[in-house]
């Protein structure tokens, strides 16, 4: 982009002299031909254009993607599975286990609460939801708006 405005008014500030470029005709033979000063601007952007789209669809998405997914699984499945089996499965199954008595047993409210709420529901939900929104749905959308059109 920068490239862009910058050819764009050197192009101005230069454009009664001449634009001269070499072209191959045939092998080692030059012919020298005029190119028209908006000619190379648009070449140029279009260049830029497909450097943006380039490096937006690949080098960030799949940065994006890749970073996402093991953000997201690493962290949120070892953060959530580890700080919520703590707090509902032991924590409530000591709370729970002197309030209310033994009816349930302590044994089944640590399993249940430690499967269901810190491995079933938060590592499902934002260990591995999250990891594939941010990697993959939020990488891309914010990524390919941001850099395609910045790069551009």
């Amino acid at each position: 982009m920068y490239t862009c405005i910058y050819l764009y008014v050197h192009a101005r500030s230069r454009k009664r002299t001449r634009a001269y470029t070499y072209t191959y005709v045939h092998v080692n033979k030059l012919v020298r031909t005029r190119i028209r000063t908006r000619t190379r601007i648009f070449v140029s952007y279009c260049i830029w254009y497909v450097y943006g789209m380039v490096y937006g669809l690949v080098y960030r998405i799949l940065y994006c993607m890749v970073y996402g997914l093991l953000y997201g699984v690493i962290y949120f499945i070892l953060w959530y599975m580890v700080f919520y089996m703590v707090r509902y499965g032991i924590w409530y199954d000591a709370w729970y286990g002197e309030v209310y008595g033994m009816e349930r047993g302590m044994v089944w409210h640590m399993v249940w609460y430690t499967v269901w709420y810190g491995v079933l529901y938060y590592m499902v939900r934002y260990g591995i939801l999250h990891g594939i929104w941010y990697g993959m749905v939020f990488g891309k959308v914010y990524d390919m708006a941001c850099y395609m059109v910045w790069h551009a």
